[in-house]
């Protein structure tokens, strides 16, 4: 999601930077924990006990997940960088292409092209901003399984 967002820090090595501290845009490779209270959400996303050994993350999927997510502000911050980077002047069909390719690393399918647009054009026709309708389409391919895990 950082990537996506363009908010990543790429640095290599350096100081580490506590985990759940907001500002913190690097890796959980180079992330600081207290070991005996580990984070509410590093513990949601499967983190592994910090107290043991652990060779190897075990993937696992829950539904706190999707509603951490879906109520996040981390991720609605995200969702809003990610529409702040794109040029909202194209036409919907185009501006929709390019959030799939930018999210999705692919192009939309023409059903997907077809229900975008209708649901841009009904969240416009009923008042909603124009900028937070692209926001809440974003944090909706945000929350979709095809970005949430690597085939």
């Amino acid at each position: 999601m950082l990537s996506v967002s363009g908010s990543l820090d790429l640095q290599l090595g350096g100081p580490a930077n506590n985990l759940i501290d907001t500002s913190n845009n690097r890796r959980t490779l180079y992330g600081r924990i207290n070991r005996r209270d580990l984070s509410t959400v590093l513990k949601l996303h499967g983190f592994p006990e910090a107290t043991g050994h652990s060779p190897k993350r075990e993937a696992n999927v829950s539904p706190l997940q999707q509603l951490f997510v879906l109520n996040s502000e981390f991720v609605r911050g995200q969702c809003e960088l990610i529409v702040d980077s794109i040029n909202r002047s194209l036409n919907k069909d185009h501006l929709i292409q390019t959030l799939f390719q930018t999210i999705l690393c692919r192009n939309a399918t023409d059903d997907e092209t077809l229900r975008s647009v209708a649901f841009v054009e009904d969240s416009l026709e009923g008042g909603v901003e124009e900028r937070e309708v692209w926001i809440q389409f974003v944090h909706a391919l945000l929350m979709t399984n095809e970005f949430a895990f690597v085939e």
